[in-house]
């Protein structure tokens, strides 16, 4: 019973976390085109960050595996997906857990991140780490600077919460997808 208690601690902590960062984000997201934009754009970020990282853990395996035996760039890549799913799913789930008063922005979450992390597999295998790199440093830059450029300097004319990172948690930036598709 006392392990029962202290998961019921940490959900009830993080959804008092979630519903002060969602506060926050829908103050500086007032305009409805600002909002479209970071509904499709924050999940770009996002996708994009899951390939950097399947790439960058993977680069380090890689660099110990090739000292033992000679091995290809995208096999040991793809050893190392698993790391990048478990993290996806664990952002997932906890979505759900946090999503309270947005089951449904939950679940789609969850299924996001589950599409995300065997999408990213994939991409890897097929386009290999230098044009996956590629890939997903442009969608970062380009979803960041018109979610910034177009989103807060030319339809809300202020700062993304973002910039201060006094409001901003680490729970905010795990689940900026929830965040999003739940305003």
């Amino acid at each position: 019973m006392p392990l029962l208690h202290a998961v019921h601690t940490i959900v009830q902590s993080l959804n008092t976390q979630h519903a002060i960062d969602l506060e926050v984000y829908r103050r500086s997201h007032t305009e409805l085109k600002n909002r479209i934009l970071h509904w499709i754009l924050i999940p770009v970020e996002t996708f994009s960050f899951f390939l950097l990282l399947g790439v960058v853990v993977s680069a380090a395996a890689t660099a110990s595996k090739h000292k033992k035996q000679k091995e290809s760039t995208v096999d040991s890549l793809t050893a190392f997906i698993p790391i990048v799913k478990a993290l996806a799913w664990t952002c997932g789930l906890v979505s759900v857990l946090i999503a309270v008063d947005h089951r449904m922005a939950g679940a789609a979450t969850l299924a996001f991140h589950v599409a995300t992390a065997s999408l990213c597999h994939k991409l890897i295998q097929a386009q290999g780490p230098k044009r996956v790199i590629l890939i997903a440093a442009v969608c970062w830059t380009l979803a960041f600077s018109i979610q910034i450029g177009v989103g807060h300097q030319m339809f809300e004319e202020n700062q993304p919460s973002v910039a201060n990172p006094s409001v901003v948690s680490w729970l905010a930036m795990t689940q900026s997808v929830l965040i999003a598709w739940s305003s």
